[in-house]
């Protein structure tokens, strides 16, 4: 398949699929296997940051804008794809715009038989803004950690359907309990201090009738 052609039916998926791609920040590549060359949707070039004039088009020039920290482990990856007899292909790593910002790309390919050859053609998504949350996620659930562990302040979650009780590691130390993480209601009952063990065994009972499945505490 001539690269002219293969433009031209690039250009028809994407926009059968241009409503999807603005929805969810996808684009579509196709890698020719005999010649390396890559072709790109139009809003790639948005995504990885350089002009149409700028791309050399090729697997080379692709790997020149993988972040250098990713860049080793993406080409030891494609190469164990490569050398495998595998037609799936999945790739996850940053992408170092030449403005210096990064984005974090997460994409799926499948080899296809073209006219002149096999074609890995797929699609790539921007998962920037998922990695951004899940940090901030990840950087909250820490400061409560260590707030936690500072105050002796940890949090539990009873399970009523399955009759668990789900602990911190910081409400296990503080009933001697170090290596649990859930234990049966009964347990906790017993493990706890006897005078807030009564009272937590009452509060379930009229619970266990309500809607709610789960009920979240914390405990000091």
């Amino acid at each position: 398949m001539d690269q002219e052609q293969t433009l031209i039916e690039l250009h028809e998926q994407a926009a059968n699929l241009r409503p999807a791609q603005r929805l969810l920040g996808i684009g579509i590549w196709k890698l020719d296997l005999d010649s390396m060359r890559l072709t790109w949707s139009d809003n790639l070039y948005d995504m990885y940051g350089v002009g149409r004039d700028e791309f050399g088009h090729d697997f080379n020039s692709y790997v020149a804008l993988v972040h250098p920290d990713d860049r080793e482990q993406m080409q030891l990856h494609y190469a164990a794809f490569a050398d495998s007899d595998s037609k799936h292909f999945n790739f996850e790593h940053r992408i170092l715009r030449p403005d210096g910002s990064v984005v974090h790309v997460r994409g799926v390919g499948e080899i296809t038989e073209g006219r002149t050859g096999n074609v890995l053609t797929g699609v790539v998504q921007d998962i920037s803004s998922q990695v951004r949350n899940q940090k901030t996620m990840d950087e909250a659930i820490n400061l409560v950690r260590i707030a936690g562990e500072m105050a002796l302040v940890g949090g539990w979650r009873v399970d009523l359907e399955q009759g668990i009780v789900y602990w911190s590691d910081v409400v296990a130390t503080i009933h001697d309990e170090p290596d649990l993480s859930e234990v049966p209601v009964e347990k906790a009952s017993t493990t706890m201090h006897r005078s807030f063990g009564i009272a937590f065994a009452k509060s379930l009972a009229p619970v266990s009738t309500r809607a709610s499945p789960t009920m979240k505490f914390c405990s000091s």
